[in-house]
């Protein structure tokens, strides 16, 4: 009996000759990461790129997403320039509330996939100005 497609993909990636994320048609991951200087919060990269490296910047409060690769409603634009803003002003604070920061951010994460669909891998990762950062933690938004 002959070898379904999908046993030969995974025969082919066990192998090291295709890579997956690839053969799903997707071509790039976009991280989302606050950190300072005019609201950055996405970046990108290509999706066979496993180094914690984020990529280029791509997204900022001022410029909001590069509109010629992706198109996301005014809405989402606006929470995520608020949320890195409250970011840039408030993480110095000692009292500064990283877990709910993190909801918050996982939950615009979560609304940007959904906008964006499978085309694109979606991670969120930690900036290194929260204590319990690890660079190597990234967090793949489904």
């Amino acid at each position: 009996m002959a070898n379904s497609k999908k046993d030969i993909i995974r025969q082919l990636y066990a192998e090291n000759l295709v890579d997956i994320v690839s053969f799903r048609g997707i071509n790039k991951t976009i991280t989302i990461m606050p950190d300072f200087g005019m609201g950055p919060w996405a970046w990108e990269k290509d999706a066979a790129d496993e180094s914690p490296y984020v990529g280029v910047q791509i997204a900022s409060a001022c410029s909001g997403m590069l509109p010629e690769r992706y198109q996301i409603s005014d809405g989402l634009k606006h929470d995520f320039a608020n949320w890195v803003m409250f970011f840039e002003s408030c993480s110095h604070f000692p009292t500064f509330h990283w877990d709910a920061f993190h909801r918050h951010g996982l939950e615009l994460s979560r609304r940007l996939k959904a906008e964006l669909g499978d085309r694109v891998r979606i991670v969120y990762a930690r900036p290194v100005e929260d204590p319990d950062c690890k660079t190597e933690q990234q967090v793949e938004i489904c």
